[in-house]
């Protein structure tokens, strides 16, 4: 998998189910639901996984998401 993407198997599995969050949060299904349907089990090991992946929280995605939409 390395010499693919440049990354190990678990980044790269990460990377995709932080893709498929942004996705889900983007069309408005609740924080705790998007962290199931990802497999996270704890919706607050989701949060702060997702604000390592991204540099912000899943709340502070939406709200930026939500002023972009205005702003357009």
């Amino acid at each position: 998998m390395k010499k693919i993407t440049n990354k190990s198997t678990s980044d790269f599995i990460k990377d995709i189910k932080m893709q498929r969050a942004k996705e889900l949060i983007k069309r408005g299904f609740p924080i705790g639901e998007v962290a199931y349907k990802v497999g996270f089990s704890d919706p607050n090991y989701f949060s702060r996984a997702f604000k390592k992946s991204e540099g912000m929280s899943p709340s502070s995605y939406i709200r930026k998401k939500r002023a972009s939409l205005i702003e357009e």
